[in-house]
């Protein structure tokens, strides 16, 4: 499962070795299409699907599917959520766009329009939609004070988040007690573990 993403000023001189460098980039595609367990939203374990896909100093930015059919339909949208609570909606599928080597919170993000027979991407402008989807569909999130990561023996770690934390879930121990969560720190570095469900809004 994969956000439309795009990063403009690579410069990038083709290598020489260009097969090899297309497969790598493919398994770097395939890898975040197996990172979450997307059975979960269509077995119905969660109601809805938001999966982070930046966090800076000024925010959050996440894909929401808001349910089964929606995910099913690949029907998503893009919220902004800043630090002061400003929420901004993206509805249909639309694109986000980074400038190379400058900090994320400078995203764009981009709207498809056909013109003259090319597919074109635009400035997309957020929707309002008469109630706050930021509210209706948050990030999941840690909701005690310290959440605790635990090792394959099930024994806790030094490391752990704090409250309101956002985490990605990526899957749900059979009895329904441990989670395996992707962190995205705001430097977007991914911190990978096993928590207590049970700390966790999910």
């Amino acid at each position: 499962m994969l956000v439309k993403e795009g990063v403009c000023g690579l410069n990038t001189v083709i290598p020489v070795n260009y097969a090899e460098y297309i497969e790598g980039k493919i398994n770097d595609i395939e890898k975040d299409i197996d990172s979450l367990d997307t059975s979960l939203l269509v077995s119905g374990k969660i109601k809805y699907l938001p999966v982070v896909i930046n966090h800076n100093a000024n925010g959050l930015v996440y894909k929401i599917y808001e349910s089964k059919d929606a995910f099913l339909n690949d029907n998503f949208s893009i919220l902004v959520v800043k630090n002061n609570g400003d929420c901004e909606i993206f509805p249909d599928n639309p694109w986000i766009i980074t400038e190379n080597g400058k900090p994320f919170q400078e995203i764009e993000v981009k709207s498809e329009v056909m013109r003259n027979g090319k597919l074109l991407l635009i400035n997309a402008s957020p929707k309002n939609f008469g109630v706050n989807k930021c509210l209706l569909f948050p990030a999941f999130s840690v909701n005690v004070n310290k959440a605790f990561f635990y090792d394959s023996s099930f024994n806790a770690k030094k490391s752990y988040l704090i409250r309101d934390d956002k985490i990605n879930l990526t899957a749900i121990s059979n009895d329904g007690k441990w989670c395996s969560v992707n962190y995205l720190n705001d430097k977007n570095k991914t911190v990978k573990g096993t928590m207590l469900c049970s700390q966790l809004n999910l």
